[in-house]
């Protein structure tokens, strides 16, 4: 069985982690993801890329994001 969960799940159970995750459901209004199966968490962003396949995924980090530091999302 999956594990699916919502975004405050993800973040308290992979805290301060790059998660890819396989988008399950968005918000009908904004269409933000709201519900993930997880592929891949690492400290490393470039750790979890290489998990992903093709399909409809994203790559979340569940910390605080440096502010003296730049983060580049594609």
């Amino acid at each position: 069985m999956t594990e699916v969960l919502g975004l405050s799940e993800l973040c308290r159970l992979y805290p301060n982690r790059w998660v890819a995750a396989k988008v399950l459901a968005r918000e009908e209004e904004g269409g933000q993801p709201v519900r993930f199966e997880v592929v891949a968490a690492h400290s490393d962003m470039y750790s979890v890329r290489v998990n992903l396949e093709a399909g409809e995924h994203c790559i979340l980090y569940t910390g605080n994001i440096p502010e003296e530091k730049f983060v580049l999302m594609y």
